[in-house]
C-alpha cells in the first residue's frame, strides 16, 4: 500500500506549523474544494476521492474513480469533476 501519511496537512496559525492529518486522503489528489453547504472539502485524485468533515484534520474516502479537478457549481449546491477521456461528473448527497 502506498504511503499517504503526507499528502495533506492544515497551517495551524497559532502554532505557525504544520499539522498532518489524523487520516490521511487515500493517495495523491489533484484537486480540492470548499462545500459550504456541509462544512466540507471535497479532494479528487487519480487513484480516487475524499472528503473531510473536520477542515482536513482527518479524510474519509468515498471513490475509486479517478477523476483531475473538482469544482463547486455557481449555485453552490452542487460538485462537479473532471477525469481523463472527457468524463464529467456530479457529486451527488443522498
Amino acid at each position: 500500500m502506498e504511503d499517504t501519511s503526507s499528502v495533506a496537512a492544515t497551517f495551524n496559525l497559532s502554532e505557525e506549523e504544520w499539522e498532518l492529518p489524523k487520516a490521511a486522503p487515500k493517495g495523491y489528489r489533484s484537486g480540492v474544494v470548499y462545500f459550504p453547504k456541509y462544512h466540507w472539502l471535497i479532494a479528487v485524485g487519480p487513484t480516487g476521492s475524499d472528503f473531510s468533515k473536520d477542515g482536513g484534520a482527518s479524510w474519509e474516502n468515498f471513490s475509486s474513480e479517478g477523476f483531475h479537478a473538482v469544482k463547486l457549481g455557481h449555485t453552490e449546491g452542487t460538485i462537479w469533476a473532471s477525469g481523463s477521456n472527457g468524463r464529467i461528473a456530479r457529486l451527488k448527497i443522498q
